[in-house]
């Protein structure tokens, strides 16, 4: 009943890694990834329209991938594993790339949302300098803030008295 011979598969198709001697043909070779639906069936034994190239944005450096293991390089962004759709960051180091995930998942350094350009709460994004799109706490630059009103009220609240002391000192001589 089995097979003696093995049939090769069709460009760019391959054999699952974890099923050596399988088969069967339903996976993609390196540099491209399984595209089609759960339910999807063609008319052929092989489905080698299955297999989509790999883009820009999507790390193919394995065979054997599918939309929803699909791994993303640094600096892109997709919304749903569903998905293999992939944006560019406008915050490159927000995006942290990495394989099997969406949304917030692929943002890294305190960022969130669509394309990872917002800060999550207690963060501001820096606008400028070499920081610029990075997510800052919020209370980094407020305890700066408030240690400056702090010395300048003291320096208010022990100087002024003094320097009316020392006018009237000058007024009595």
């Amino acid at each position: 009943n089995g097979s003696t011979q093995c049939s090769p598969c069709s460009w760019p198709l391959t054999t699952p890694q974890a099923e050596w001697g399988s088969t069967s043909c339903d996976a993609c070779v390196r540099d491209y990834y399984w595209s089609a639906a759960d339910n999807a069936t063609c008319a052929d034994e092989q489905c080698p329209e299955f297999c989509s190239a790999c883009e820009e944005g999507q790390d193919c450096s394995i065979s054997g991938l599918t939309v929803a293991s699909l791994p993303l390089e640094v600096g892109y962004w997709r919304a749903s594993t569903g998905s293999a759709t992939v944006y560019a960051c406008p915050w490159k180091d927000n995006c942290g790339g990495g394989g099997g995930a969406e949304g917030d998942a692929l943002c890294r350094r305190h960022s969130e949302g669509t394309l990872c350009n917002q800060c999550q709460s207690g963060y501001y994004l820096v606008a400028s300098g070499e920081r610029r799109g990075a997510c800052e706490a919020c209370s980094t630059g407020s305890t700066k803030t408030y240690a400056l009103v702090v010395i300048l009220l003291l320096i208010f609240v022990v100087g002024y008295p003094l320097s009316q002391r020392l006018s009237r000192v000058k007024q009595v001589k």
